[in-house]
């Protein structure tokens, strides 16, 4: 058996199995750090909500990296009202936000799949939110 070198291999592996059956979601893809899953939800911008899923210890972390927040500033919404929208939205969810990125920041394995799919429509829930508010000032 080959000796693992990195301690987040473990973590990974699991994935690799399929345990948290990432594999079934339209869009997902491994890169070097971990995961990327376009979700088939559209953005503000007209893009698709996209997930990045990374190892972090003995489990993951669901993040958007910021993206939400830069394709509601994309079109026309100030840092203040996303961030207003955005914790209304966390505190249902359960997500964190960290320097504007909707973060799950400890995941079980068993658990990513399902943190993927809450975060996205998390995500489209508060896009959604601030593409009525943009209308309805227009």
């Amino acid at each position: 058996m080959q000796k693992r070198t990195n301690p987040r291999e473990g973590a990974r592996d699991e994935v690799a199995l399929g345990l948290p059956h990432l594999d079934d979601l339209t869009g997902c893809h491994s890169t070097d750090q971990g995961w990327v899953v376009d979700m088939p939800l559209i953005t503000l911008g007209g893009n698709a909500v996209r997930i990045t899923v990374l190892p972090a210890g003995d489990g993951f972390t669901v993040t958007d990296d910021g993206r939400a927040l830069a394709d509601a500033e994309g079109a026309g919404v100030c840092a203040t009202d996303f961030r207003l929208a955005a914790s209304a939205k966390a505190a249902t969810y359960g997500v964190t936000i960290d320097e504007g990125a909707l973060v799950f920041p400890m995941v079980r394995p068993d658990q990513v799949r399902g943190a993927v799919i809450t975060l996205a429509n998390a995500i489209k829930e508060i896009l959604d939110k601030l593409a009525d508010s943009v209308a309805a000032a227009a």
